[in-house]
């Protein structure tokens, strides 16, 4: 039942199973080479803000009310040509001022 549900929320473009198949291929090419190779990866702030609270909570497409933890709709997602050093570990919590 909890699976029927999911699906009839799941209207983005890309598909939440699309989206966790990305991060996870992502996610091994960026291990496999990151000691060997500088990598450049260029694309939309919101898919890099994903993929970072994903790298810190795998289980993110299992709860995806984590993001609530870390996106004020309230605020930019990033600011624009943000740049991120993935081998780094940044704070990516929501500033709330609730």
């Amino acid at each position: 039942r909890q699976r029927n549900a999911r699906r009839k929320q799941d209207k983005l473009i890309d598909k939440r199973q699309e989206i966790q198949n990305k991060f996870t291929t992502f996610d091994r090419l960026i291990k496999k080479w990151e000691k060997s190779r500088n990598i450049l990866c260029i694309s939309h702030t919101f898919f890099i803000k994903l993929y970072l609270i994903y790298r810190d909570n795998p289980h993110l497409f299992d709860n995806p009310k984590i993001l609530w933890e870390y996106i004020n709709p309230n605020e930019r997602v990033m600011k624009f040509c943000k740049i991120f050093d993935l081998s780094q570990r940044v704070n990516l919590k929501a500033k709330r001022g609730l």
